[in-house]
């Protein structure tokens, strides 16, 4: 049993296991590609949420960057719903520099004792 199919039993979502079965096909065809390639795959006029996952690895070191990619996106007139990132090592001292113009930002810092 796959996790998909774990996370339907769990949550006794069986009579939605069409869309769950929809999700783990895609999630195999699912391939790395260049930004500039984006447009290619998403077509901005399609009415469906669109969502991007980074494991940015520290936001800090990194949030220029996720500001380029957005810039990049922008101008492919590619406007996401959804931005999730994971692993930002934000802490509640800086949590507050690092928000996205045009995001609401909702956050659950994980206090690490390493």
């Amino acid at each position: 049993m796959n996790n998909i199919e774990n996370l339907a039993d769990m949550m006794d979502l069986s009579e939605y296991s069409d869309i769950f079965d929809t999700l783990e096909s895609e999630t195999r065809q699912s391939k790395y590609v260049e930004v500039s390639e984006l447009s290619k795959f998403i077509d901005p006029s399609e009415q469906t949420t669109k969502t991007l996952h980074l494991n940015v690895r520290s936001i800090p070191d990194k949030f220029d960057n996720l500001k380029l990619l957005l810039s990049s996106l922008t101008e492919q007139n590619i406007h996401l719903d959804f931005i999730l990132l994971c692993e930002t090592f934000l802490t509640e001292i800086n949590i507050n520099m690092y928000k996205l113009t045009g995001y609401t930002f909702e956050y659950n810092n994980i206090n690490s004792t390493i």
